[in-house]
């Protein structure tokens, strides 16, 4: 018996993958494409096709965070335009994504296991999160019975992010 995937996982981890130059996330029915280098941009179209083909999807991003152009943009480059925010589920907890939202989504999906060991090891204490980003840490914590959490970014954006994602 198979586990059912995750609501959001990666799918290609770059070159822990052996496929430098790329990241590839799913959102519920969403695909993000993360370029890192021009080169893998010459590919594009069969990895959009090799998504289409294995996956059901309703629609796929790629953002550019290439060298070249310097202005790092996201762009829906086939299907559906995604909901402004997603809600994924893991475990008990709920993460607002934003698939449009700059640079990355609102999730690291590569701290899953970070999530659930704070989780597991957090009741009663009190924690401290800087650099909080949009909060997951903090919500893992909180589920795990913390004490009290604080969650700390530079980033008004995030900061607010955070305390909708709390």
């Amino acid at each position: 018996d198979f586990e059912p995937l995750p609501q959001a996982y990666r799918l290609i981890h770059n070159e822990a993958d052996e496929i430098p130059g790329i990241t590839i996330e799913i959102f519920l029915t969403y695909a993000v494409i993360t370029y890192f280098n021009q080169g893998i941009l010459a590919h594009e179209q069969a990895l959009i096709e090799a998504l289409q083909s294995v996956l059901k999807l309703d629609g796929i991003y790629a953002k550019y965070r290439t060298p070249e152009p310097s202005a790092v943009h996201t762009k829906l480059v086939w299907g559906e335009l995604a909901p402004e925010e997603i809600i994924i589920e893991e475990g008990k907890g709920k993460y607002a994504v934003r698939i449009m939202e700059g640079l990355m989504t609102g999730l690291f999906l590569d701290q899953r296991a970070n999530r659930d060991w704070l989780q597991k090891h957090s009741d009663r204490k009190r924690v401290c999160n800087t650099f909080s980003y949009t909060g997951s840490l903090s919500i893992a914590c909180g589920l795990g019975n913390a004490f009290v959490t604080r969650s700390i970014d530079l980033s008004r954006t995030y900061t607010d992010w955070c305390r909708h994602n709390l």
